[in-house]
């Protein structure tokens, strides 16, 4: 199920006039970065006929969930011809991995994810309704979800928070988990494509049959100060959007801050305005400097993103080789 769909789901469930609506709502930014590697993905889900493995990786905020929305829009839009004669077909399916303490990746929950995702029907049959990880129980909940992508034929079995795949796993775990995945792909000829931080990177440097499926995308920030130039658009269209809404606010005069604030990521640029836009209607003044300074995240947890940027930057150099798409690097280099 996708965010917009949970997102919207909560807004129903509130008491009759407590939703309140924000500009931002419903509202997907399209930018460079964004753009080139949505795009790649979109065009090599329909063109490669083997069935591979994409992985998606870049820092926290950089759009990644709401990629997966736009991406599943488009594919949905592409196939609506298509889907007139074949009522039957999904454009795709997703779902959020999740790792257990103690117990591992939750296997059982990825393949009911993407089951419910479908629309399948009795699915509380093909599962013990304790959630026991039974091994009867599990291999059935496979079997379902291969004979789901077979015959659903989805563009993309989508995973959302795939570095869940990799916790606390040895490589011999991990090498395991890929192949597991790669198993299910060719057994359905089905391409899956998994979300997640640079963690993931891992799962593409091993032997040549598993690394010539696995493909690595990099959605990164904006960093330097050609980003810095980059970044000024994307704050330009947020003011617009506001202004357009009726809301008064001087985002580019604060680009510095924003920029700072955001450690470039537009995700977190989002967060940051968006709790100034609710400050602001509190407060009923405009969207300032110093009201953006009052909502700014904090030292604490800046220095936080900042850190899991550059070592996560750091860590995704071992595999650069193997980066089919990385729009923050030069192509010269």
């Amino acid at each position: 199920m996708s965010t917009t769909t949970l997102r919207q789901r909560r807004l129903d469930a509130r008491p009759p006039g407590t939703a309140k609506s924000t500009p931002l709502d419903n509202w997907a930014i399209g930018h460079p970065y964004f753009s080139q590697v949505s795009q790649w993905l979109l065009q090599r889900a329909f063109l490669y006929t083997d069935p591979s493995i994409f992985l998606i990786v870049g820092p926290t905020g950089a759009g990644k969930s709401t990629m997966i929305d736009q991406i599943r829009r488009e594919i949905a839009r592409d196939m609506e011809p298509f889907r007139t004669q074949h009522p039957w077909i999904v454009p795709t399916v997703c779902t959020e991995s999740a790792y257990i303490p103690g117990r591992g990746h939750d296997w059982a929950g990825l393949f009911r994810g993407w089951l419910e995702s479908a629309n399948e029907i009795l699915i509380q049959y093909k599962c013990d309704p304790d959630c026991e990880e039974t091994v009867g129980t599990l291999r059935g909940l496979e079997c379902a979800v291969n004979s789901m992508l077979r015959n659903r034929a989805p563009a993309l079995a989508i995973i959302d928070e795939g570095s869940a795949l990799i916790e606390a796993q040895s490589d011999e775990t991990l090498l395991r988990t890929l192949r597991y995945l790669k198993n299910i792909g060719n057994k359905s000829k089905t391409h899956i494509a998994i979300f997640g931080d640079y963690r993931l990177a891992k799962m593409v440097v091993w032997d040549g049959q598993l690394n010539r499926r696995c493909h690595l995308a990099h959605l990164p920030g904006y960093s330097g100060e050609e980003g810095k130039n980059k970044f000024r658009p994307i704050v330009d269209k947020f003011e617009k959007k506001l202004l357009s809404q009726g809301v008064r606010c001087d985002l580019l005069g604060s680009l510095d801050l924003l920029y700072e604030q955001s450690c470039g990521c537009v995700g977190l640029l989002r967060r940051l305005v968006l709790e100034a836009y609710t400050e602001s209607q509190n407060r009923r003044k405009p969207i300032d400097k110093k009201m953006l300074l009052y909502c700014s995240p904090g030292t604490t947890a800046v220095n936080k993103w900042r850190t899991e940027i550059r070592d996560g930057l750091d860590a995704l150099q071992s595999y650069i080789g193997s980066v089919r798409c990385d729009p923050g690097r030069d192509e010269n280099e």
